[in-house]
């Protein structure tokens, strides 16, 4: 099976990222506030645990961020692609 070359710059795959990161800390504060406003025991301990759980991707979109700043930053003028590998 052959595996598609990817086009996707350093610069496009880091915007990708900080979008996703945006996005994660939106649903897990939005998700905080409704569950801080909800009267129902059930559905405020629902929301709390979806909160934390939006909270945890946010952690993992930070560290995405840093590892493609960490790979752009050692691959700079070398000529590196997304698979490391060069052109």
């Amino acid at each position: 099976m052959k595996t598609k070359k990817s086009n996707s710059s350093p610069e496009k795959i880091l915007e990708e990222f900080r979008m996703v990161l945006a996005l994660e800390k939106k649903a897990a504060i939005t998700y905080r506030q409704l569950a801080e406003d909800c009267n129902v025991k059930e559905v405020k301990a629902l929301l709390r645990k979806i909160s934390a759980q939006e909270f945890s991707h946010v952690e993992i979109a930070k560290k995405l961020v840093q590892l493609v700043l960490e790979w752009k930053e050692r691959n700079e003028g070398s000529g590196g692609t997304v698979s490391g590998r060069g052109s």
